[in-house]
């Protein structure tokens, strides 16, 4: 985790976002499709950055076709996110057993490319 300017109650982290869908009745031949909205943490090893434990889960899409805007909910969580981004989270550190304001910044979305 970095430090924000030389201020250690100040701590942040990189996040990076992913959306892939998948087809959970493909085998029942029903035609549905989920889309998760998935953030790892970067500051993370490689090897732990993408854990189940260490993913979070910020939305899930779902219905009979792919959706075709991801745009409105995005817009959504990133608005909702910029007033964390901006002000900070008030964390609990168990290790120092101190309170600290939290900052993030999302590094990148990856997602799958349109299928052909």
């Amino acid at each position: 985790m970095t430090h924000i300017g030389d201020d250690t109650k100040h701590r942040g982290c990189v996040l990076l976002m992913g959306c892939d869908g998948f087809e959970p009745f493909k085998k029942k031949g029903r035609k549905y499709s989920m889309w998760p909205l998935t953030v790892a943490v970067v500051d993370l090893p490689p090897w732990l950055r993408n854990k189940t434990e260490n993913t979070f889960l910020m939305g899930l899409f779902g219905g009979p076709h792919k959706p075709h805007n991801f745009q409105p909910a995005l817009k959504f969580l990133c608005n909702r996110m910029d007033t964390t981004i901006k002000n900070g989270a008030s964390v609990y550190d168990a290790k120092h057993k101190e309170i600290f304001k939290l900052r993030w910044i999302i590094m990148g979305l990856i997602a799958d490319s349109r299928g052909k």
